[in-house]
């Protein structure tokens, strides 16, 4: 693949867009982080309450720290996660930033010799963040919660009629 004059002024202007929708990404990673981030510190703060209202440590408590905190545990697993996907995002977006550069470098050199650029890579650094930009929003589209089926509406429904009727079979005793 050789690098032409069209190519390197389409990437020069498409991997800032994709740059852009990177970063929007980001914007949301971030609050998904900071998000689990405060799950975290409510559920080591439930434990903690619950040490110091039954006075002493337990076993109980303990297996619930251990459990939390554990190397397969969820916190490690969440803090893998997004660790992982962080490091990716600043993969994506550092390889749109250099590829614009290095396409407007390219560009703005007419008369040197221009062997020192690889269009594969470029399209492939190009592809990486189109399809990154493209694929995340639709994982977090598939893995959002569904709507409640008619079985899961009939419980709550169950649920909320139960107290009413004991609390009318109480009152006209």
């Amino acid at each position: 693949m050789e690098m032409t004059e069209p190519f390197a002024t389409t990437v020069a202007a498409v991997a800032p867009v994709v740059l852009l929708a990177a970063a929007l990404e980001i914007s949301f990673y971030q609050r998904a982080v900071e998000s689990s981030s405060n799950d975290i510190k409510q559920r080591l703060t439930e434990i903690s309450e619950a040490v110091r209202a039954e006075g002493e440590v337990t076993e109980e408590h303990r297996r619930q720290m251990r459990e939390w905190d554990s190397p397969l545990g969820p916190m490690a697993r969440t803090l893998l996660v997004r660790g992982a996907i962080g490091m990716l995002w600043v993969l994506i977006m550092s390889l749109q930033a250099i590829s614009t550069i290095v396409c407007v470098v390219w560009l703005s050199l007419p008369d040197q010799p221009k062997e020192w650029v690889s269009a594969g890579a470029i399209a492939f650094a190009l592809g990486l963040g189109i399809a990154t930009v493209t694929i995340f929003p639709v994982v977090r589209l598939l893995a959002a919660p569904k709507f409640p089926s008619d079985a899961e509406i009939e419980q709550m429904w169950e649920m909320l009629r139960e107290p009413a009727q004991g609390g009318e079979a109480e009152a006209s005793s």
